[in-house]
This record gives structure tokens, C-alpha cells and sequence, in this order.
């Protein structure tokens, strides 16, 4: 068995985006239910790709494979507020 890593492509929320430290919590909201700005992918296609289950993920997952399977387990490391 063959393990490959992916990173999501980038988000359509921007991580350069000025904010109040109040304003934070939404910002994290935003990002973690935005979805991904569309780049076609040169890789081989996988047989099947387990993601999060937050958006950005699913959406990489898709323009890798027909096939994935949805894990919160699989969520990167939530940012702090």
C-alpha cells in the first residue's frame, strides 16, 4: 500500500486579508467553509483519495479522483482563536 500526502489548492478566501484580532473567529469560519480557486491538475489520478471533510479539501479531492471518501478525521490542525 501506497500512502501520498496532498496539500488542498488554494483557498478563495485570502490568507493576506487585513482584520481586527475580532474579527478573527469569522475569518476562520470563512476559511474553513470556502472552497478552492479551480486549477487543473497534472498528476497521475489516484484510485481513491480520502479527504476532510471541509470544502477546500472535497473540492481537491474531485480534480484528483472521481472517487473520495470524507473523513473529519483528516481535518488539518484547527487554527486557534
Amino acid at each position: 500500500m501506497e500512502i501520498i500526502l496532498y496539500r488542498h489548492a488554494e483557498p478563495v478566501v485570502s490568507n493576506n486579508e487585513l482584520i481586527f484580532g475580532w474579527d478573527f473567529p469569522q475569518w476562520v469560519q470563512r476559511y474553513n467553509e470556502s472552497g478552492i480557486i479551480t486549477e487543473k491538475i497534472n498528476v497521475e489520478k489516484e484510485k481513491v483519495v480520502y479527504t476532510s471533510d471541509l470544502v477546500r479539501s472535497f473540492e481537491t479531492g474531485k480534480l484528483l479522483v472521481k472517487k473520495t471518501i470524507q473523513n473529519p478525521l483528516f481535518r488539518e490542525a484547527e487554527i486557534p482563536w
